[in-house]
């Protein structure tokens, strides 16, 4: 994984409210560059929407995140 991502496993959310990241999700998609985490919706991803950062199998689970 490039250097800039962290892998992410699931769990409570890593970093504090109203911080800039992007996510990977399983399913390959990249969402954000300009989403606070507390966000739900996620514009301009092309997939659903990643509800949390608990792993619960599905296709929108984060897998790996970067600070903005």
């Amino acid at each position: 994984m490039d250097e800039n991502w962290i892998e992410w496993k699931g769990g409570e959310c890593p970093v504090e409210p109203d911080t800039l990241v992007a996510v990977r999700l399983r399913n390959g998609v990249v969402c954000g560059d300009s989403y606070p985490l507390t966000a739900i919706h996620w514009d301009d991803c092309d997939s659903e929407e990643p509800s949390s950062w608990q792993h619960v199998g599905a296709p929108d689970d984060i897998i790996a995140y970067r600070l903005v």
